[in-house]
């Protein structure tokens, strides 16, 4: 049987009660389980548009360009991208989880290897995302 997640590839597991980054663990392992990689594609670069991607069972990823304040007051300083999942859909110790974009792309880097591992006939897919990766 295949697993039907890629916590332990991507992010050597993921525990939803100890791990303070369980809501980005959470949000990527839902955007590769749903093949969602355009939208992934579109958060990436500076100075998008895209201001998240959402998802069932509620969850978000959110970002915010360089230098934006406004609508952000709640974020710290230094973050560019939010995940979140609703408590009352799921429950995780910490629902929330803020990073920088250096780290939001190790997240992303690592998630998108998983999936290559798992499925390197499909490459082509996630060719793009990888494209726009520092290396």
């Amino acid at each position: 049987m295949m697993n039907t997640d890629y916590f332990n590839e991507a992010f050597k597991g993921f525990d939803p009660r100890t791990d303070k980054d369980a809501a980005m663990k959470f949000c990527l392992n839902a955007v590769l389980m749903d093949r969602r990689f355009a939208d992934l594609k579109e958060i990436l670069p500076n100075d998008t548009d895209l201001g998240g991607v959402a998802g069932e069972p509620n969850w978000i990823i959110e970002r915010r360009n360089e230098g934006e304040t406004k609508g952000y007051e709640n974020w710290p300083q230094f973050a560019r991208f939010r995940a979140f999942v609703d408590p009352d859909s799921y429950a995780l110790a910490y629902s929330e989880f803020f990073c920088d974009k250096t780290t939001f792309e190790k997240f992303v880097s690592s998630a998108i290897q998983a999936y290559c591992d798992r499925h390197p006939e499909r490459g082509q897919e996630v060719e793009s995302i990888l494209q726009i990766l520092p290396r």
